[in-house]
């Protein structure tokens, strides 16, 4: 399906920049108890789960997803 290597590539990079991030050393901001950053981090994965799953999900049901003309 087009896109799937690259929403696969954007969870793993995502993913693994989120597991970093507990070993950085640096002052940064927190909010509750992830930084910024991994929380940037989870929401691209998050996204690109959505999206991995919404395309494996058309394709076995064999529906055809169309972009939004609004």
């Amino acid at each position: 399906a087009p896109g799937a290597l690259f929403l696969a590539c954007l969870l793993v990079a995502s993913v693994a920049q989120f597991a970093l991030g507990f070993q950085r050393g640096d002052e940064p901001v927190f909010v509750g108890a992830l930084r910024v950053d991994q929380i940037v981090d989870a929401t691209f994965a998050a996204l690109a789960l959505f999206g991995l799953v919404r395309q494996h999900t058309s394709a076995v049901t064999g529906q055809v997803i169309h972009a939004s003309s609004h």
